[in-house]
């Protein structure tokens, strides 16, 4: 109301002022002749008053006057007003960081997407003359290995042959042997006296090494083979009557095959006859064994 009141002696004071002043500018024009009418003072056309009273008018400018102060920004439509502004701002300095950051992140993407490209750019030509390498000496290898590999069959070859030639070769020497042997029987405990004592009538015979603790071994040797399958056919009775045990003279390899055959579980018996090692199986049946027979395999075929 205060502030009402003021601005209304405000108005009033000033239409009043402005009409004193308006009625001094009349007077003067017309000074030099006859007395002018004196003219009423401007009303607005909103005064509607003939006596004079400005009331009405100075309450209708008031009331003009109130209506424009309504249009004055209020404290809190100045606090909205930079609210939003200071948002927009921050909004748009937001956009324009973000711009400026992604411009700068690209900038650095790219420039790190370069380095890595050179680098592994680099890597693989790097790679690729590592692999270029590592194929020749694979080649190389190659080459050496199926040569390595060539020169082993070779050896493996010569080897088998070798150990072939050597078998047949041990098998004939034992033949050989064997046949050397053919005439000769061998009598096993026949007492040693002195002076050498009498035996069979028979063509050649000596001693040979023995087990200890018992008499060496007789070696005889026949001039005809009818006169050995004559003593043979006679052991039995010989060896009943002399305490003697007489046997073919079979060489160390025969020996020893009859031997594997007399220890062997599916072999009941193992002989000697014409320069041949024989044995029977389980079955009965009749195998010829040389040397380096696999006996189980061969009891087998």
């Amino acid at each position: 109301m205060a502030l009402q009141q003021q601005i209304t002696s405000f108005v009033s004071t000033a239409n009043v002022g402005k009409l004193s002043a308006t009625q001094e500018n009349d007077d003067s024009v017309f000074s030099d002749s006859t007395p002018a009418k004196p003219k009423s003072a401007k009303r607005p056309h909103t005064c509607l008053s003939s006596d004079g009273d400005h009331s009405l008018c100075i309450e209708t400018e008031l009331n003009e006057i109130i209506n424009s102060m309504k249009n004055i920004l209020k404290k809190e439509d100045v606090k909205l007003i930079v609210t939003e502004t200071v948002t927009s701002l921050l909004t748009q300095m937001k956009k324009e960081m973000k711009k400026e950051l992604k411009k700068e992140m690209m900038v650095e993407i790219q420039t790190n997407q370069e380095k890595v490209e050179q680098h592994f750019t680099s890597e693989v030509s790097r790679l690729s003359a590592r692999i270029d390498s590592v194929e020749f000496d694979n080649e190389n290898i190659l080459e050496k290995n199926a040569s390595l590999q060539k020169e082993n069959r070779l050896l493996k070859e010569e080897i088998e042959n070798t150990g072939r030639r050597a078998t047949d070769a041990m098998q004939l020497s034992n033949w050989n042997e064997q046949y050397s042997r053919k005439k000769n029987v061998k009598i096993f405990y026949f007492p040693e006296k002195r002076g050498g004592g009498k035996l069979p009538q028979i063509v050649a015979a000596h001693r040979i090494p023995g087990k200890p603790g018992k008499p060496r071994p007789i070696l005889v040797k026949f001039l005809r083979m009818e006169s050995k399958i004559a003593l043979l056919r006679n052991r039995k009775l010989i060896n009943e009557k002399l305490e003697v045990r007489i046997s073919d003279d079979v060489t160390r390899l025969n020996q020893g095959l009859l031997n594997r055959l007399y220890l062997h579980e599916d072999v009941t018996s193992a002989w000697y006859f014409n320069g041949h090692i024989y044995g029977t199986d389980n079955n009965g049946e009749r195998h010829r064994f040389d040397i380096y027979d696999n006996i189980r395999q061969k009891l087998k075929s």
